[in-house]
C-alpha cells in the first residue's frame, strides 16, 4: 500500500511537471500582460491604489477557494491511489500459489433430476433345428460345436441367467437358448419439491462465489398391484466442488452408501401401491451459474416445484425455463411436466474486481458532486460558506472513502466499504456542520450503489432525485396548495 502510494505520487508530480512545461509559453504571455497592466496602473496612482485595495480585500477569499480546488484534486489523487492499490492486490493474489483467504474450487453447478424405475423380469428364447444328416457329422460333441452359433444379443437391462438346451430325435437336433433379463422401466415422479438458498462470498483474487443449500423432497409409488423391486437414483451435482452436510433419507430412514460413482442409489422391494418419500439435502460452493436439468429420457413429473432464494439479482439462460413467479422468492410451479429444457440461472455481478473498479471510478465524481451539492445547498438556504471548511471536507471525504481499500485486507469487502462510507460521512459532517448532513451523507453512500449489482442505476437515480428536491425552495409545497377564497 505504501509503495503503491509513493509510485502514484511520483507519477502524479511527473505528469504535473510535464503539464507546466507544455503551458510554459502561455505562462510567459500571462506574465507579460500582468507587467503591462501594472505599468498602466502605475501611470495613475489613484487607480493603482484602488486596484491594490480590491485585490487585497479579495485575495484571501480567492486563495481560500483555490485551496478548496487544490483539496479536491488531492482527494481525487487519494482515491486513485486506493483504486491502484486494490488492483495491485488482486493481481498479486491471482498469481500467488497460496492465499490466506478462501478460494473455492466449485464452478458452474448442474443438478440433474433424479430418476425412478421399477424392475421387471423378461424371458425369451432363441432356437434352431439341424437336419439329421448334418447332426450325424457333428458326432457326440454337437453341444460344444453349436454353442457359439447364436452369438451375443443386445438387450436393455441386466442379464441374470442363460440356459442352453439340446434335444436329439430322428428329425435332427433342436438347439435352444433361454435368456432371463432384468429390466428397469421408468416410473413417473409424483412430486418434486425442491429449494435452493444462496449466499455469496468473495475470494482474495477478486472473484465471487456462491454458497448453495439444496433441499429436495421427491415422492413416488409402486404402480403395480403386486410388490415390486424399485430403484431411486439421485445423481450428484456436476461442477459442485466439495459437498457438505449431505443427507439422503427414504421414508425417514437415512441412507449410507460408499460407492458414489453413479450417484446415490436406493433399491428395494416396495409393496403394491405403496408410496415413498425421499429427502435429499446438501451444501456446496459454486460460481457463475446454477442449473437444474431434467431427465434425458424426458421422464414425466406430475408436480414440480423449485424455489430459489437469492439476495442478488439473477439472469436466465435464453431458452431455459423461466420462473412462474418472479416477485420475492423465485418459483417454478409446473404440472405434468415433460421437457428437455432446464432451469439455468446466472449471477452476472459476481466479479468483485469489476464491481470495485466501477465503484472507485465513480468515487471521485461523488467527491466533487458532494462539494458542488453542498455549495448549492448552502447558497440556496443562505448559509454562510466557509472555504476552509470545504477544503477540510474534501480531504475528509477522500480519506473516508479511501480508507476502505486498507480495511479490505482485514475485514470482508462489503463491511469495509460500508465502514469507509460511514467514516467519510461522519468526517464530512464534522467539517461542514450538521446543516450540510443531507448532501454529505447521500454523496458518501452513493458509491455503494454498485454493490447492488444491476440496481446501481436505480439507486443513483434516487440520489439525483434527492439532489433536485433539496435545492427546491422551502415554500414549494405551500405554493402548490390552491389559494384560499376570500
Amino acid at each position: 500500500m505504501v509503495q503503491s502510494t509513493l509510485e502514484r505520487a511520483l507519477n502524479f508530480f511527473n505528469r504535473l511537471l510535464e503539464t507546466v512545461i507544455n503551458f510554459a509559453p502561455w505562462l510567459w504571455i500571462a506574465a507579460a500582460l500582468l507587467v503591462l497592466a501594472l505599468g498602466l496602473y502605475a501611470l495613475d496612482k489613484s487607480a493603482f491604489s484602488k486596484a491594490r485595495d480590491w485585490f487585497a480585500a479579495r485575495g484571501r477569499t480567492v486563495a481560500l477557494w483555490s485551496a478548496v480546488g487544490l483539496s479536491a484534486l488531492i482527494g481525487v489523487f487519494i482515491l486513485s491511489v486506493a483504486q491502484r492499490a486494490i488492483n495491485l492486490r488482486f493481481e498479486n493474489q491471482q498469481t500467488t500459489r497460496y492465499s490466506k483467504l478462501e478460494d473455492p474450487s466449485g464452478g458452474q453447478t448442474v443438478q440433474s433430476s433424479p430418476s425412478v424405475s421399477i424392475a421387471s423380469t423378461v424371458t425369451f428364447t432363441r432356437s434352431f433345428t439341424l437336419p439329421p444328416d448334418f447332426a450325424k457329422r457333428l458326432g457326440n460333441n454337437a453341444e460344444q460345436t453349436l454353442n457359439g452359433y447364436l452369438g451375443n444379443i443386445s438387450y436393455n437391462g441386466s442379464l441374470k441367467d442363460v440356459q442352453d438346451g439340446f434335444k436329439r430325435d430322428r428329425n435332427g437336433i433342436l438347439y435352444t437358448r433361454t435368456y432371463t433379463i432384468e429390466q428397469n422401466s421408468p416410473v413417473k415422479l409424483e412430486a418434486a419439491d425442491t429449494s435452493v438458498d444462496f449466499s455469496f462470498g468473495d475470494t482474495g483474487a477478486g472473484r465471487s462465489y456462491y454458497r448453495a443449500a439444496f433441499t429436495g423432497t421427491y415422492r413416488f409409488s409402486n404402480p403395480n398391484d403386486a410388490p415390486a423391486r424399485m430403484q431411486f437414483t439421485f445423481p450428484l451435482p456436476a461442477g459442485s466442488g466439495t459437498l457438505s452436510d449431505f443427507e439422503m433419507s427414504i421414508n425417514g430412514k437415512k441412507l449410507d452408501q460408499a460407492d458414489l460413482e453413479q450417484g446415490y442409489i436406493w433399491a428395494g422391494s416396495v409393496d403394491a401401491k405403496a408410496k415413498l418419500e425421499v429427502v435429499v439435502k446438501y451444501r456446496n460452493q459454486g460460481a457463475k451459474t446454477w442449473s437444474y436439468q431434467f431427465g434425458a429420457r424426458r421422464e414425466p413429473i406430475k408436480d414440480f416445484k423449485l424455489r430459489v432464494n437469492s439476495p442478488r439479482s439473477v439472469s436466465y439462460l435464453r431458452g431455459s425455463l423461466y420462473p412462474t413467479n418472479q416477485t420475492g422468492v423465485l418459483e417454478w410451479n409446473l404440472k405434468n411436466i415433460i421437457t428437455s429444457q432446464s432451469v439455468v440461472i446466472a449471477f452476472p455481478e459476481l466479479s468483485l474486481r469489476e464491481t470495485l473498479t466501477k465503484l472507485y471510478v465513480f468515487a471521485p465524481l461523488a467527491l466533487l458532486g458532494a462539494l458542488l451539492w453542498a455549495l448549492l445547498y448552502g447558497w440556496r438556504r443562505r448559509i454562510h460558506l466557509e472555504p476552509a471548511r470545504f477544503a477540510l471536507a474534501a480531504l475528509a471525504l477522500a480519506l473516508g472513502l479511501g480508507i476502505s481499500s486498507v480495511l479490505m485486507g482485514y475485514i470482508p469487502t462489503g463491511v469495509a466499504l460500508s465502514l469507509g462510507a460511514i467514516i467519510a460521512a461522519a468526517l464530512g459532517i464534522l467539517a461542514l456542520g450538521r446543516r450540510f448532513a443531507l448532501p454529505i451523507i447521500v454523496s458518501s453512500l452513493a458509491p455503494l450503489a454498485f454493490l447492488s449489482g444491476g440496481n446501481a442505476g436505480l439507486w443513483l437515480t434516487l440520489a439525483a432525485l434527492i439532489f433536485v428536491l433539496s435545492l427546491l425552495p422551502v415554500d414549494t409545497l405551500e405554493r402548490l396548495r390552491p389559494a384560499r377564497k376570500p
